[in-house]
């Protein structure tokens, strides 16, 4: 739904607020020429990460790692998912556009078990590729009562984890991740640090990523989390609601009510100051921000550059993630963004695979 006095054209003019990557419907030979066409796309031989989708109608984002084994042949690499809130169509398609496909997910870590971040579809689908689920031991028992749980449950690919660090999956040993429990909802929803120790013959291979959506409020052990040891690369975190469109969305009140609450998601301006803090602690990183979950009745990209523009550390460092479209592959250290000031990243043509020259700022 389009806010009202907010032409949707206007998302397509704010600075420092990159478009994201159309999804495509063609082969996988296309996803690759694509990416040839885009210059802030990595090389499979890089660690990245894309938001694969992002909203209330679907959440889902990809972790991607080369295969540190040596008798690995070039190019190789695995996937971690973040959520499974997209069908699985929709999801093969996303990832097909990433230049990637379902048979090379490794493990899925669950933030938590809402409709838009895990879908029901999937337990069977997952027991069929043998891929493991990590969620917390809060959230399990939703998991084994899904259709597929018990059969998941019987062949072991249900991994639970509390606050301790664990490793999502044995073919990288060097990716740990690091849970933080946060408050959503009744049962909590876990954030996530991913570091990605670089094999020591590849030291730039190293990938440090901060992600935390559907949190009513920024507990301080968050921060402390995102903060801890050497800088993120990446910091993915929700920016949902606007507070005075919220409060004025004709929606029913108790559902505006649960999502202004702390158990419920994160403002805009609550989003920014989580993320200025993190940058008073770390000058050095991160290097991208990837705003997440933008509500599509009580948000909108204007609304989010007003805020995210008061800080001039942000600038040309923020990517919007989108439900019906993914982000460009990012990576550590890189800068998607083209060197022109007022300017977008160029955004990639679903069928042509050319890079589109974008709209400069009025």
């Amino acid at each position: 739904m389009q806010a009202a006095g907010l032409p949707q054209s206007d998302a397509a003019t704010l600075p420092g607020i990159t478009q994201p990557v159309r999804p495509d419907s063609g082969s996988r030979a296309r996803a690759g020429r694509n990416r040839a066409h885009a210059p802030y796309e990595t090389s499979p031989a890089v660690p990245g990460f894309c938001v694969l989708g992002s909203g209330s109608s679907g959440n889902c984002s990809a972790i991607r790692a080369p295969d540190p084994s040596p008798a690995a042949p070039p190019g190789r690499f695995h996937l971690v998912l973040i959520d499974l809130g997209l069908g699985p169509r929709t999801l093969a398609k996303r990832l097909e556009h990433a230049g990637t496909t379902l048979a090379e997910v490794g493990a899925v870590c669950v933030t938590h078990f809402d409709h838009d971040h895990f879908r029901p579809h999937w337990p069977n689908l997952l027991a069929d590729l043998g891929v493991a689920v990590h969620c917390h031991r809060w959230h399990a028992p939703k998991l084994a009562k899904m259709p597929g749980g018990d059969r998941l449950a019987s062949l072991g690919l249900i991994r639970t984890f509390d606050d301790k660090p664990f490793h999502p999956l044995a073919e990288l040993p060097g990716l740990r991740a690091v849970p933080i429990a946060c408050q959503h909802d009744r049962q909590g929803v876990s954030a996530f640090r991913f570091d990605l120790a670089p094999p020591a013959s590849r030291p730039s291979q190293r990938l440090r990523l901060g992600y935390a959506t559907d949190l009513g409020h920024v507990p301080p052990a968050l921060l402390d989390a995102f903060t801890q040891g050497p800088p993120l690369d990446l910091l993915a975190i929700e920016a949902n609601y606007d507070v005075r469109m919220t409060m004025n969305s004709p929606r029913p009140s108790f559902v505006n009510r649960r999502n202004l609450s702390d158990s419920g998601h994160l403002s805009n301006q609550q989003s920014f100051d989580a993320v200025r803090a993190v940058l008073d602690r770390a000058a050095a990183g991160p290097h991208r921000v990837v705003l997440l979950h933008r509500s599509q009745q009580c948000n909108h990209p204007v609304k989010l550059r007003r805020v995210f523009h008061e800080e001039p550390r942000l600038r040309r460092r923020v990517v919007l993630a989108e439900p019906r479209t993914r982000t460009a592959w990012l990576r550590a250290g890189a800068r998607t963004t083209p060197p022109q000031p007022g300017l977008f990243t160029r955004a990639v043509h679903a069928q042509t695979g050319r890079a589109e020259p974008t709209h400069a700022i009025r």
